[in-house]
């Protein structure tokens, strides 16, 4: 089970949904929930569409702030549980009827108003022994080495945090790459950097799956990373990707797909009923386009993997010195997705 969680800061810039289209493609995960989409319904469902999800619930944006968004695919067997301006619970069931509470949850961004956000987490907890997951950007730190960089957080704030996860009977689910996912990207000596994103679990979360893997992605078009979390009993699953064959829109464009759809249709076995012969010239046509999308995409898949891989280095490693290294390679990978066609229309 593989879920995003993204602080997307405003779904309106057509690089933010270029990204995200990216890791939906490449992490393919089962749900995804979006903070701060500054946008209403309608343009979600545009979204919703792009990435090739079956289902949404939206809470729609105030002025130019907020929005909150949580997609997923038919078959996932969720049902929503509650919602507000800050969080969507989704209950999962599972294959054994074993039920799942899923939060995305996003922490007020004013100081003042931190204490109704963990009042509200705390009015969340599950009571009846369900497992519970909830991941977000919480706008708080839980300690003093999750925040290098400009004035130290007061500790009052850090322990009010601390004291809601311990009476929701939470804990960090740690994380893998970064291990800060905001930053102001500033220069220098006001530069600073936090871990504002995280996931968290209760004690029959980590009955019920073995293993727990949460993955800080590199951040590109918003200030904070997306999370990828994975959860699965088989340690091989957790960090596999399915590779679901899909026909892309670009590839209309390319003289030799068409041919090759052509040869392959031509060429298909007409033996048995009209649809075993339309079938059998589908798989063709599959295969061959898998194969030609592997020798002409290749290399472009792997720039972009590999920069992203560099950004992602040079993220955890920048203490304000890195900031025009870094945009120089954003602006790399933007042009290698922009030739992808994978642009926002």
């Amino acid at each position: 089970m593989n879920w995003l969680c993204w602080n997307c800061r405003g779904l309106g810039n057509p690089r933010t949904v270029l990204e995200l289209h990216l890791w939906v493609k490449v992490k393919v995960p089962n749900f995804v929930f979006l903070m701060e989409t500054k946008c209403s319904r309608e343009k979600v469902e545009l979204v919703r569409n792009l990435l090739g999800f079956d289902c949404s619930f939206t809470v729609d944006c105030r002025g130019l702030s907020g929005g909150l968004v949580f997609l997923w695919h038919g078959l996932s067997n969720l049902e929503l549980e509650s919602y507000s301006r800050s969080y969507i619970s989704m209950i999962h069931k599972g294959l054994d009827d074993k039920e799942m509470l899923l939060t995305g949850f996003y922490g007020s961004p004013q100081v003042d108003q931190r204490e109704n956000s963990w009042s509200l987490l705390r009015a969340l907890k599950p009571n009846n022994g369900r497992a519970w997951v909830c991941a977000g950007d919480f706008n708080e730190i839980l300690h003093q080495h999750e925040k290098p960089g400009a004035a130290m957080r007061p500790y009052c704030q850090m322990q009010k945090f601390r004291a809601v996860v311990d009476d929701c009977g939470l804990s960090d689910l740690g994380f893998r790459g970064n291990k800060f996912t905001w930053s102001n990207n500033r220069e220098t000596n006001q530069f600073t950097k936090e871990r504002l994103d995280r996931g968290l679990g209760n004690s029959q979360l980590s009955l019920m799956f073995s293993y727990i893997d949460i993955h800080t992605l590199p951040a590109q078009s918003s200030d904070h990373s997306p999370l990828f979390v994975s959860m699965s009993n088989d340690l091989n699953n957790c960090f596999q990707k399915r590779h679901l064959f899909r026909y892309e829109c670009s590839w209309d464009k390319k003289e030799e797909c068409i041919k090759i759809v052509e040869e392959e249709w031509r060429s298909k076995v007409a033996r048995g009923s009209k649809l075993y012969s339309v079938l059998g010239g589908l798989t063709l046509c599959k295969k061959a386009l898998t194969r030609w999308k592997k020798n002409c995409y290749k290399n472009n898949k792997e720039l972009v993997l590999e920069h992203l891989q560099v950004i992602s280095r040079l993220q955890e490693e920048n203490m304000g010195q890195s900031g025009a290294v870094i945009k120089e390679k954003q602006k790399v990978v933007d042009q290698l997705l922009a030739e992808d066609d994978l642009r926002w229309k």
